[in-house]
């Protein structure tokens, strides 16, 4: 139902774990990938394993990147082949989409976006800043 009422324009705003499902592939949890460790396991929600769920699939995220050290775990699961594209967001900081599903977006906030996405071989990272 959030889906709809989003791809129909009505606005979505999330927090925290509101923030994470409204991913089209939510990164839950864990700090391993393939048994390497991408990301310290205080941040793993009690899973081993990264885990990648379906989401509401309205942004490709993952939350609060810088200040739990899950920056290395989204570049890891795109890396991987997990996921073909991931934004990490920082926290005080939200993505602004212009429509649901879409590519482009804006931020705004006080820290940064890292978008990384999957570009042939090597994941490519780059940073956005609120502007």
């Amino acid at each position: 139902m959030i889906s709809r009422l989003a791809a129909a324009g009505a606005p979505y705003l999330g927090f925290s774990a509101g923030a994470m499902v409204s991913s089209r592939e939510a990164l839950t949890g864990g700090y391993r990938i393939n048994g390497v460790e991408v990301c310290r396991e205080e941040c793993s929600k009690g899973l081993d394993a990264v885990d990648i769920r379906r989401g509401l699939g309205l942004v490709p995220e993952d939350v609060h990147a810088a200040q739990a050290g899950t920056l290395s775990r989204a570049v890891g699961a795109v890396a991987a082949g997990m996921v073909e594209w991931a934004v990490a967001i920082d926290e005080g900081t939200a993505v602004v989409l212009e429509s649901a599903g879409g590519k482009e977006y804006g931020v705004m906030g006080s820290g940064n976006c890292w978008d990384i996405r999957h570009s042939g071989g090597d994941p490519t990272v780059s940073v956005r800043a609120a502007g």
